[in-house]
């Protein structure tokens, strides 16, 4: 009996630590990098969200609405968007720097069809964008995630093969 409770304390514990540190993990993106909320009130099995990893790139518009999304200081890159899911339209707009390469971009289309329930990371480097998701919001795993999708924007969007 003495055991039983054990491994379901254990358990519990375990569950409760790993539920405070996806919290944390959003407060403090969300502390330290733009964020930008559809509808706050939507609740989460309806919405994405986005980590968008730009190097100086910048979000101008979302499905028809002018947005400025920057990030906030040159050593961050991050702009977090908690967006409805489904077919979405970001403009692009700025000079995007990935080690020396260097892509400008004009007031550039970026579409995609974002699931509901899932954190999704864009990631520029250059003139690709590559596109990644995961099941879970926690943003230490950010880069850890399954990558779906890499497009070249240099003459439009064209998939890629990665």
């Amino acid at each position: 009996m003495k055991k039983n409770i054990f491994i379901i304390l254990s358990v519990f514990t375990c569950l409760f630590f790993i539920g405070s540190c996806m919290t944390a993990s959003m407060k403090s993106l969300k502390k330290n990098h733009p964020v930008y909320e559809y509808d706050v009130a939507m609740p989460d099995d309806e919405a994405v969200w986005i980590a968008f990893i730009g190097f100086g790139l910048g979000i101008v518009e979302y499905n028809g609405i002018h947005v400025d999304l920057k990030p906030r200081t040159k050593t961050s890159n991050v702009i977090l968007l908690r967006i409805p899911g489904g077919e979405t339209q970001f403009i692009l707009d700025g000079r995007c720097q990935y080690g020396n390469i260097i892509a400008t971009y004009n007031m550039i289309p970026f579409n995609y069809n974002f699931e509901n329930g899932k954190l999704y990371t864009l990631n520029a480097t250059g003139i690709y964008i590559d596109v990644y998701v995961s099941e879970d919001i926690n943003y230490s795993s950010i880069h850890r995630n399954y990558r779906v999708a890499r497009f070249d924007m240099a003459a439009g969007q064209r998939p890629r093969d990665f």
